[in-house]
Protein backbone atom coordinates (compact mmCIF):
# COMPACT_ATOMS: atom_id res chain seq x y z
CA UNK A 1 0.00 0.00 0.00
CA UNK A 2 1.19 3.50 -0.83
CA UNK A 3 0.05 6.69 0.89
CA UNK A 4 0.66 10.09 -0.70
CA UNK A 5 0.05 13.60 0.65
CA UNK A 6 0.16 16.92 -1.15
CA UNK A 7 -0.44 20.42 0.19
CA UNK A 8 -2.42 22.35 -2.42
CA UNK A 9 -2.58 25.71 -0.65
CA UNK A 10 -2.31 27.54 2.66
CA UNK A 11 -3.95 30.48 4.42
CA UNK A 12 -1.75 32.92 6.30
CA UNK A 13 -3.69 36.13 6.88
CA UNK A 14 -0.80 37.90 8.59
CA UNK A 15 2.01 36.34 6.56
CA UNK A 16 3.48 34.87 9.74
CA UNK A 17 1.16 32.14 11.01
CA UNK A 18 -0.42 29.43 8.88
CA UNK A 19 -4.04 29.02 9.91
CA UNK A 20 -5.36 26.58 7.31
CA UNK A 21 -4.11 24.19 4.65
CA UNK A 22 -5.78 22.60 1.64
CA UNK A 23 -4.58 19.02 1.33
CA UNK A 24 -4.84 16.05 -1.01
CA UNK A 25 -4.26 12.51 0.29
CA UNK A 26 -4.43 9.16 -1.45
CA UNK A 27 -3.94 5.50 -0.62
CA UNK A 28 -3.32 2.95 -3.36
CA UNK A 29 -2.82 -0.77 -3.59
CA UNK A 30 -2.02 -2.12 -7.04
CA UNK A 31 -4.75 -0.77 -9.34
CA UNK A 32 -7.09 0.46 -6.59
CA UNK A 33 -6.88 4.10 -5.45
CA UNK A 34 -8.86 6.09 -2.89
CA UNK A 35 -8.37 9.86 -2.75
CA UNK A 36 -9.61 12.76 -0.67
CA UNK A 37 -9.14 16.49 -0.67
CA UNK A 38 -10.07 18.99 2.00
CA UNK A 39 -9.19 21.92 4.20
CA UNK A 40 -7.60 21.59 7.62
CA UNK A 41 -7.88 24.52 10.03
CA UNK A 42 -5.16 24.32 12.64
CA UNK A 43 -6.32 24.38 16.25
CA UNK A 44 -3.54 26.71 17.35
CA UNK A 45 -1.76 28.37 14.44
CA UNK A 46 1.91 28.72 15.27
CA UNK A 47 5.26 28.35 13.64
CA UNK A 48 8.39 27.07 15.29
CA UNK A 49 10.42 27.94 12.20
CA UNK A 50 10.55 31.02 10.00
CA UNK A 51 7.62 31.21 7.57
CA UNK A 52 10.02 31.06 4.61
CA UNK A 53 11.48 27.79 5.94
CA UNK A 54 8.17 25.88 6.11
CA UNK A 55 8.17 22.78 3.88
CA UNK A 56 5.39 20.65 2.49
CA UNK A 57 6.59 17.75 4.67
CA UNK A 58 6.23 19.96 7.78
CA UNK A 59 2.69 20.90 6.80
CA UNK A 60 1.74 17.26 6.26
CA UNK A 61 3.25 16.34 9.65
CA UNK A 62 1.26 19.13 11.36
CA UNK A 63 -2.00 17.91 9.81
CA UNK A 64 -1.24 14.31 10.72
CA UNK A 65 -0.41 15.32 14.31
CA UNK A 66 -3.71 17.15 14.71
CA UNK A 67 -5.75 14.31 13.20
CA UNK A 68 -4.35 11.61 15.47
CA UNK A 69 -6.93 9.73 17.54
CA UNK A 70 -6.26 6.53 19.45
CA UNK A 71 -2.85 6.16 17.82
CA UNK A 72 -4.04 6.48 14.21
CA UNK A 73 -4.20 9.29 11.70
CA UNK A 74 -7.93 9.61 11.07
CA UNK A 75 -7.64 10.79 7.47
CA UNK A 76 -5.43 7.86 6.49
CA UNK A 77 -7.58 5.49 8.57
CA UNK A 78 -10.71 6.46 6.61
CA UNK A 79 -8.87 6.13 3.30
CA UNK A 80 -7.67 2.65 4.30
CA UNK A 81 -11.21 1.66 5.33
CA UNK A 82 -12.52 2.79 1.94
CA UNK A 83 -9.73 0.91 0.15
CA UNK A 84 -10.58 -2.26 2.10
CA UNK A 85 -14.23 -1.84 1.10
CA UNK A 86 -13.19 -1.54 -2.56
CA UNK A 87 -11.12 -4.72 -2.28
CA UNK A 88 -14.09 -6.60 -0.80
CA UNK A 89 -16.54 -5.23 -3.36
CA UNK A 90 -18.24 -7.78 -5.55
CA UNK A 91 -19.37 -6.76 -9.00
CA UNK A 92 -22.96 -7.68 -9.78
CA UNK A 93 -23.70 -7.77 -13.49
CA UNK A 94 -26.47 -5.51 -14.72
CA UNK A 95 -29.60 -7.59 -15.41
CA UNK A 96 -30.11 -6.00 -18.83
CA UNK A 97 -26.49 -6.47 -19.94
CA UNK A 98 -25.36 -9.59 -21.80
CA UNK A 99 -24.47 -12.21 -19.23
CA UNK A 100 -20.89 -13.42 -19.55
CA UNK A 101 -18.75 -15.61 -17.35
CA UNK A 102 -15.63 -13.92 -16.01
CA UNK A 103 -13.31 -16.03 -13.88
CA UNK A 104 -12.11 -14.48 -10.62
CA UNK A 105 -8.34 -14.70 -10.91
CA UNK A 106 -7.68 -12.77 -7.69
CA UNK A 107 -9.34 -15.23 -5.32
Amino acid sequence: MTTKWKILGIDSPDGKLITRAKYFASVSDKDLVVETEGFWTFQEPKLNVAFADVTEDMMVAWIKAETMQEGANMIEKRLNEQLAALKAQRVTPLPWAPQTFTPDLKG
